[in-house]
């Protein structure tokens, strides 16, 4: 009997297991906000005899493809595409419709398309926190964006948004914010300055745990 309910318990966890993988969408790595999403969903519906998809190096803005009678001349085409529009050298991340990027990342099968959400109020906060999100970007960049969006900083005057195109999930919101902040705070050349990011908003939530350990940075 225990045998029985063990293996009917092991069944179902194993078909809602599969289940979740299947409600998952595999994508390139470098893809992250939806214009980069839809035009990649373009590209995948083109019937050309050979395509390549493109993406600015460092995770930039901005995609193109690309078609030719051969895989090297689509890879021609999608750089040059890419190149001639956004001024970025462009590395190919899928060829033919497939992935060709060493990393991949699994988004949900279904996606919500980017949305108009409400700004942060942080008029009932502290002086000390206030003065976190009192930056131009925060102020107009930031809370005119659409979701998804993440901002990041730390207690130095260093701060980045990961926001600029309306990201396909929070997550990845998250880690373009992390990012871009750690970034310039590696790069600063005020040694005090280069201390951890931490990300304090995320859509139109503040993350009072985060907003803590960037105030406790001395």
């Amino acid at each position: 009997m225990r045998s029985g309910i063990t293996s009917l318990l092991t069944a179902v966890s194993f078909t809602a297991f599969s289940s979740f993988c299947l409600a998952d969408q595999k994508i390139p790595f470098e893809l992250v906000d939806f214009q980069q999403y839809h035009t990649y969903q373009q590209y995948l519906k083109k019937s050309a005899k050979h395509k390549a998809f493109a993406v600015p190096q460092f995770m930039e803005p901005g995609s193109a493809y690309g078609e030719g009678s051969s895989p090297e001349e689509a890879i021609k085409s999608a750089k040059k595409n890419c190149k001639e529009k956004y001024q970025w050298d462009c590395n190919i991340i899928s060829i033919d419709g497939k992935i060709t990027s060493e990393k991949t990342r699994n988004i949900p099968k279904e996606i919500s398309e980017p949305a108009d959400i409400k700004s942060l109020n942080i008029d009932s906060q502290s002086d000390e926190v206030k003065k976190l999100f009192k930056n131009y970007y925060f102020k107009k960049a930031y809370q005119n964006a659409k979701a998804n969006k993440a901002y990041a900083t730390n207690n130095f005057g260093i701060n980045a948004q990961g926001h600029l195109n309306a990201y396909i999930t929070e997550e990845i919101a998250i880690e373009r914010a992390l990012f871009h902040c750690n970034r310039l705070a590696k790069k600063h050349k005020d040694p005090t300055r280069r201390q951890a990011c931490y990300v304090v908003a995320v859509n139109d939530r503040l993350l009072s745990d985060n907003i803590e350990k960037v105030l406790a940075q001395k």
